[in-house]
């Protein structure tokens, strides 16, 4: 009878399973740390990410970069400056983001409101429920080009 584990098994994957494939594994590690190299420290940079061009990883490694505190070195095919732009500009489209999906959350609790206090319209006796336009039953005048498409005129 095989013997049980509390353990799971090591088939599942590991976070840095990518590192694996990096290109700059076999590479000098210092080629990735420019700063190190003084007034070489540009050329050593473009080295490190003529690599990284090659690299079948590269957007695991950025991600990486990206989401764990790698401020120093090329990580992801980007040098620090470039990858804390990057960062900032993600920063910045993620409040955008937020704000834009606050604002239509509360018009939509603004509009939920203004209907519950105002008086239900009445149908005419004898009128058909709209479709389209104000009031229409789907919304957006969404209803009559679905219904089109789903009854073809013959």
């Amino acid at each position: 009878m095989p013997r049980l584990s509390r353990y799971a098994p090591d088939t599942l994957p590991r976070p840095h399973d990518w590192e694996a494939d990096a290109a700059c594994l076999d590479a000098d590690p210092g080629l990735f740390f420019p700063a190190d190299h003084g007034r070489a420290a540009p050329l050593v940079e473009q080295q490190a990410k003529a690599v990284c061009a090659l690299c079948p990883v590269v957007e695991a490694c950025l991600r990486h970069a990206l989401t764990w505190p790698e401020s120093a070195g090329v990580w992801g095919g980007l040098g620090e400056g470039e990858r804390a732009l990057l960062r900032r500009r993600m920063q910045r489209r993620s409040r955008r983001a937020a704000a834009r999906a606050k604002r239509r959350e509360e018009a939509g609790a603004a509009e939920t409101e203004e209907t519950a206090s105002a008086p239900a319209a009445r149908p005419r006796a004898g009128s058909a429920p709209r479709l389209d336009g104000p009031g229409a039953l789907v919304g957006q005048g969404r209803a009559v080009p679905l219904l089109r498409a789903a009854h073809p005129p013959a």
